[in-house]
């Protein structure tokens, strides 16, 4: 791996997501980062292929690194803590945590909105907007 890729994995270790200088902050722009939502409930298996959630924000001095956020949303998995991942079994919970925590590394308000497949035959749109 490169240097700023241990550096990133380094910082998924200890829970921070790095935020990238933006260069041109002098230009008004809106960024979204869409991602597939795994399981989270052992139980219903919820949510199913094809849930995806995605974040919005419009960036200021920073942006999100997308490997890092990469690597932040992969440890959402099954609803088990273990080696890193967190415990979320609920899409709600999900939703607002993200926004929180990417609304807090970027200083900037952040929409995350998550569009979820769930078994039986449902689906679910769950928006959330956080400020710093």
């Amino acid at each position: 791996m490169g240097e700023l890729a241990d550096k990133i994995v380094g910082a998924i270790k200890d829970k921070e997501v790095y935020a990238l200088p933006n260069e041109r902050p002098d230009i008004e722009t809106e960024v979204s980062h869409t991602f597939e939502i795994h399981t989270l409930c052992p139980v219903t298996k919820n949510p199913q292929e094809g849930s995806t959630l995605t974040i919005t924000y419009v960036p200021k001095a920073t942006v999100l690194d997308v490997i890092g956020l990469d690597a932040y949303l992969k440890r959402y998995r099954g609803g088990f803590e273990e080696d890193g991942e967190v415990v979320v079994r609920e899409m709600e919970h999900l939703v607002q945590r993200v926004a929180e925590d990417c609304a807090r590394w970027i200083g900037v308000e952040v929409e995350t909105v998550a569009e979820c497949v769930l078994q039986p035959k449902q689906t679910q749109r769950i928006v959330c907007r956080v400020k710093p």
